[in-house]
């Protein structure tokens, strides 16, 4: 997701502003364990780096 978001910011006009929505439970910073098993690694999680 950040990829498409950069593509975009990349090819739209200088100061265009956009929109971005996602469910809560994609952008968690927390994995999602179930039963000691890695149930879902949230996009938080890995794009934190990437946050501006």
């Amino acid at each position: 997701m950040a990829e498409s978001v950069r593509w975009w910011l990349d090819r739209l006009d200088p100061g265009t502003k956009i929109v971005l929505l996602s469910h809560n439970a994609h952008i968690q910073r927390t994995p999602v364990v179930y039963e000691g098993e890695l149930q879902v690694y949230p996009m938080g999680l890995s794009s934190r780096p990437h946050a501006r």
